[in-house]
């Protein structure tokens, strides 16, 4: 599970239980969401900050008995140099 402090995925910026977790790395945002958070929620509008206009580079939806309804949507960006620093 990518939400696992010690999953080597990078540093957590963002950290709801269950629901939503952020971690960047140098070059890369990894957001990892269950499907009840959408983008026009009030909780997600740090990660769209946090994702401006970074690539999007994969994303796919996954089974994770330890997420919201079983399952969690797995977005990775490219972010700038800039950005990650």
């Amino acid at each position: 599970m990518i939400h696992e402090t010690d999953s080597g995925m990078g540093q957590a910026v963002i950290e709801h239980d269950c629901i939503l977790y952020a971690h960047r790395t140098e070059d890369t945002l990894i957001v990892y969401r269950s499907p009840i958070v959408r983008e026009d929620d009030d909780l997600y509008q740090p990660v769209l900050e946090l994702i401006g206009d970074a690539e999007l580079v994969h994303h796919e939806t996954v089974a994770d008995d330890g997420m919201a309804f079983g399952e969690a949507e797995v977005s990775l960006y490219r972010i700038a140099a800039e950005v990650a620093a």
